[in-house]
């Protein structure tokens, strides 16, 4: 969700049809798509180690693969369900 910012000013810069810009917007999405990846490597190294200390007796092989999955979608989760009933159109 922070990277939504960044990744609307570089569509918009990469829709202008001058070179100069063109090449700037292509680093930058690269600049981005790094960031995320180094993100989301930072948030799995991070619960790996709570998920060790709250659960030492235990394995949590496979735990982390699925916090992350889970992570993902949380922002479609949070979304608000339409209040219609079955067959009626909102």
């Amino acid at each position: 969700e922070f990277f939504l910012p960044m990744a609307v000013v570089i569509l918009v810069m990469s829709m202008l049809r001058v070179g100069a810009l063109q090449n700037i917007a292509l680093l930058l999405w690269l600049v981005v798509i790094v960031l995320i990846v180094l993100d989301s490597v930072g948030i799995a190294i991070r619960m790996r180690k709570q998920l060790a200390q709250r659960f030492p007796d235990q394995s949590t092989k496979g735990a982390v693969r699925y916090a992350l999955m889970r992570t993902l979608q949380m922002r479609r989760l949070r979304l608000p369900k339409p209040q219609v009933k079955r067959g009626e159109r909102p």
